[in-house]
């Protein structure tokens, strides 16, 4: 699975863009019931922290 979270500004213009990819097993139906939690951990670990870096390193 692959996810994209995009940075807005107040206006709605995109500052900055988090993406990534992570293996989780194929189901049928809503995709989302199919992701483990242990994988949506991962996933908010990754994206808090390259949004920190991101943040710390561009003063946003």
């Amino acid at each position: 699975m692959t996810y994209v979270w995009d940075v807005l500004d107040n206006a709605g213009n995109r500052v900055h863009r988090i993406q990534g990819a992570e293996s989780a097993p194929l189901k049928r139906g809503d995709p989302w019931t199919a992701v483990p939690p242990a994988v949506m951990q991962k996933i908010a670990t990754k994206t808090m922290s390259e949004f920190n870096s991101w943040r710390n390193s561009s003063g946003g």
